[in-house]
């Protein structure tokens, strides 16, 4: 079964609180997907997580590879953490 946005925010949630980030207030309400974004933005930056390896992407033909809270949130939410304009780079 294929995993949906709100399976992907669940999760994300969940590896920002094993970080030690407080969580409660990311679905907190009557929320639509671009002010949960914001939410989840400010959690990340606020906490200096960008760049913290937070798991690995498994890709179907190429293995996996590690991915960063930056690289996360821009597959989650199909835009970038930081307002730079660009999404995270692969490597």
């Amino acid at each position: 079964m294929k995993a949906t946005s709100i399976d992907a925010e669940n999760w994300l949630a969940e590896r920002l609180r094993n970080h030690g980030v407080d969580t409660r207030g990311l679905f907190a309400g009557l929320t639509d997907r671009h002010e949960r974004a914001a939410r989840f933005r400010a959690a990340i930056l606020g906490a200096e997580l960008s760049h913290v390896i937070v798991g690995r992407q498994l890709l179907s033909n190429q293995g996996d590879r590690v991915e960063s809270y930056a690289h996360l949130f821009a597959r989650v939410f199909d835009e970038p953490l930081t307002s730079t304009g660009k999404k995270a780079e692969r490597t």
